[in-house]
């Protein structure tokens, strides 16, 4: 018995699977993701080290080529570039795609922990940044002030940062831009010369003294302290009474130096509509909806506007969730569009509005029943997984109007109902068949591309 005869002769129970499907597909859209593209991770990783100090062609020798040649031993290696920049070496692994990329990294840490015996003692330990989808902003924010100004830096970390990231779903919130508050030590050049100490040298003195020891525990009783000695810097005058000589008479940081509270020099800033701001850039946590992640930023930022001094005001710079609600709305309009036209088209030909009825019912009903597939096989609702519902949907309907133009030719006959039912959709279903594969046959070689179409398909 196949499925058009038993369709007909068990119309309840055929009737139930239908509806259990629908219901089914129904909750699954509603646990859906909504993403641009679906999500995918590039074969590729960088290996930054930073030795503060080194020119380009130290960097070169001494950091990146040893590192490209421990890393190039490394399978599934595709391609290595690097970059070697004042204080920074930036060496680029790109590996073939589809492999497992968490074992690749895995390898390329062993290699790091071989060659980091041969760096410099002052560099610092190299680390491995992995680049996917996830990591793409879902929303750039910028904080504009007046009056508040010189403490925007610190209201922004406090309560605009730190409130961002105990959003559900955000990954992290990375601040840029900005003046940001430091201690400059502006040394003067002739009395310098003049003690013989060198700049390197009060760093290091500076360095040394600006730390908290530890002064382990004192016992009195039953009760047990825990003691520590502050010496970290808290004002300006501890940092101009720091002794750097002794010899021949005690010489002082404010001796040589003038001390002041201010702004550290920046290399980049951060403007909407002309006036300096702060710049949030929000990120996903891996998996998690963009919209979604999207839509409950915008909640918080009402309470986070109301937390906020009366000048200080957050604007949305970017919002990848428009770009991405668009697209997808675009896509569906194409479909109930299409829809739409279905139904007139089969209306024109075959005058009777029961039977354009019933085909228009296979485009819902395929529709919900797949998103129960993709939600068990972790799809998300994209430009991709919705341009392939497109077509599918159009395959759905031909051959719903093929097998129901069948049918009704054995009811012009005179045939019964159920007969006409069962002879017309048996009749059709090598023809079904064929004209499906053929559909499929075209997709077929897709299996055989590589890279990101591979995946992407």
């Amino acid at each position: 018995m196949n499925l058009s005869v038993f369709g007909v002769k068990w119309p309840v129970t055929t009737t139930m699977v239908f509806l259990a499907a629908v219901i089914l597909g129904l909750f699954s859209w509603t646990q859906l993701g909504l993403d641009l593209m679906p999500d995918f991770e590039i074969p590729a990783v960088s290996i930054i080290t930073s030795y503060p100090g080194a020119g380009p062609q130290e960097i070169e020798s001494i950091i990146t080529e040893p590192i490209e040649e421990s890393v190039s031993t490394v399978e599934n290696v595709d391609e290595i570039t690097s970059q070697s920049l004042e204080g920074l070496s930036i060496v680029s692994v790109k590996f073939d795609w589809g492999i497992d990329l968490s074992e690749a990294t895995n390898d390329i840490r062993d290699k790091l922990d071989l060659v980091s015996r041969q760096l410099p003692e002052d560099a610092e330990k190299p680390f491995i940044f992995k680049f996917n989808t996830s990591m793409i902003p879902v929303m750039i924010l910028a904080v504009t002030a007046d009056e508040s100004w010189e403490k925007l830096d610190t209201i922004v970390d406090r309560k605009v940062v730190d409130s961002l990231k105990r959003v559900p779903g955000v990954a992290t919130a990375i601040k840029r831009g900005g003046d940001k508050r430091g201690i400059l030590v502006d040394l003067d050049r002739e009395r310098l010369q003049a003690t013989g100490l060198s700049g390197e040298q009060i760093v290091r003195v500076l360095s040394g003294q600006n730390i908290d020891n530890p002064g382990g525990h004192i016992k009195q009783g039953a009760f047990e302290y825990l003691v520590r000695t502050p010496g970290k810097f808290t004002r300006v005058t501890d940092l101009e009474s720091v002794v750097l000589k002794t010899d021949p008479g005690v010489l002082r940081l404010g001796d040589i130096a003038r001390i002041k509270d201010s702004f550290l020099e920046k290399n980049n800033d951060f403007v909407i509509n002309g006036k300096r701001a702060v710049g949030v850039m929000v990120q996903k946590q891996s998996g998690a909806n963009t919209v979604a992640v999207a839509q409950s930023v915008l909640e918080s930022l009402k309470e986070i506007q109301a937390d906020l001094p009366p000048d200080v005001k957050i604007e949305i710079f970017l919002d990848t969730s428009d770009f991405i609600k668009n697209t997808i709305s675009n896509l569906t309009s194409a479909i109930l569009v299409g829809g739409i036209a279905v139904f007139f088209v089969i209306l024109f030909f075959l005058r009777d509005i029961k039977a354009s009825i019933v085909v228009c019912t296979t485009i819902p009903t395929s529709l919900i029943i797949t998103f129960l597939l993709m939600y068990l096989a972790g799809f998300t609702l994209n430009e991709i997984t919705l341009s392939s519902l497109a077509i599918a949907i159009g395959m759905v309907v031909d051959n719903a109007i093929v097998v129901l133009d069948n049918i009704k030719r054995y009811l012009d006959r005179g045939v019964s109902s159920r007969e006409s039912a069962i002879s017309g959709a048996v009749e059709m279903g090598t023809a079904v068949i064929a004209s499906t594969l053929t559909t499929i046959v075209i997709f077929l070689p897709i299996i055989f591309t590589t890279g990101i179409t591979n995946i992407m398909f």
